[in-house]
């Protein structure tokens, strides 16, 4: 049968309320601020202004009428950006930030429902989403292990059903780590593909110097097609008017369909099972091994790999932490935290 706007809207809100925040035991404690009455009240305009050609649009609103979750990085009007960290609450006064980011206001230009924001991990640099405002969040399969970090909000919330599509930050693995833990589907753009504006840092002034590493914004999602019409959302002509450093190149449909020259010509696939310094648990080599299966099952060419010792998973790790932190012992994320205790 047919469902409007505002009833997939409130069941999602009514359960992010219900699970998704803190009010109990039994919650994941993956929300931090709410919106569900603003999102309500964008449904009921949804469904009473939108045509049938609007809702027939899917190049135009791809995601019309999809309620969506944001990480607590994402600036929104009328809402803090905290990324977990105490000097951030109510940086913008009382009433929150006075206009939304490009990210939301390409989601929202794509026909999308913003309801809740997620929690992450203080300062946003670790596997995890703690922190001493919002407090811990749960993984829903097992509330005693982590839904990692640090869109350990969103990982939950969506893996939960609390919502069905939900919007990260990836630098080291902030997105893929959380798919991973909460058994969905992320994906960390290329860098340079995604805005930056309308994203916080979690450093003094919204200043980053680290630019050697980048992060990007990215979806979460149950399935791959849910995480296209995200970056067919934010890959498109309006937001190169706004931000004109990217790259004009828009959502490529014949990669999508097609492999990289969109003929469906088999793809030629590595498989590394181990960085050489930490082996992966039983279940997550199953996992490689499942996925490099279903790769050769459908006819692509599947290469096992191993890295050389000098560019192992140790020299790697070595040299991540090494530039992240080379201001000299986390300077500039402890100078973010202004007197906040790290």
């Amino acid at each position: 049968g047919e469902v409007t706007c505002e009833q997939v809207v409130l069941a999602f809100s009514r359960r992010s309320f219900e699970l998704g925040a803190f009010r109990s035991k039994e919650s994941l404690n993956c929300v931090t601020e709410e919106n569900y009455d603003a999102a309500l009240e964008l449904a009921r305009r949804v469904d009473s202004e939108r045509s049938e050609a609007d809702w027939a649009d899917v190049h135009r609103l791809p995601l019309l009428g999809v309620p969506v979750s944001v990480k607590d990085q994402m600036i929104q009007k009328g809402f803090d950006a905290t990324m977990g960290s105490a000097a951030r609450c109510f940086q913008w006064g009382e009433s929150g930030s006075k206009e939304d980011g490009l990210h939301l206001r390409m989601l929202l230009d794509a026909g999308a429902v913003p309801f809740v924001r997620s929690n992450t991990q203080q300062a946003l640099m670790l596997p995890e989403s703690a922190n001493n405002i919002w407090g811990t969040s749960c993984n829903p399969y097992d509330a005693r292990r982590t839904p990692g970090g640090s869109s350990g909000g969103e990982g939950g919330l969506v893996a939960a059903r609390c919502s069905p599509l939900g919007i990260g930050t990836d630098i080291g693995g902030s997105v893929r780590i959380p798919a991973h833990n909460c058994g969905l589907y992320g994906l960390k753009p290329s860098t340079e593909r995604i805005t930056k504006k309308g994203l916080s840092v979690p450093r003094k002034r919204d200043r980053n110097g680290q630019t050697v590493i980048r992060g990007a914004a990215g979806p979460l999602a149950h399935c791959v097609e849910d995480l296209a019409l995200v970056m067919r959302s934010w890959l498109r002509p309006s937001v190169w008017k706004q931000d004109p450093v990217l790259p004009r190149l828009p959502f490529d449909e014949g990669v999508y369909a097609g492999g990289p020259a969109g003929d469906r010509q088999p793809l030629r696939v590595a498989c590394l099972l181990t960085d050489g310094w930490f082996d992966p648990c039983p279940t997550g080599e199953r996992a490689v091994l499942m996925a490099a299966a279903a790769l050769r099952g459908v006819g692509h060419h599947v290469v096992n790999i191993t890295l050389p010792e000098e560019l192992g998973g140790w020299e790697a790790s070595r040299l991540y932490i090494g530039l992240m932190a080379a201001d000299g012992n986390m300077n500039s994320m402890v100078q973010g935290l202004e007197g906040e205790r790290l």
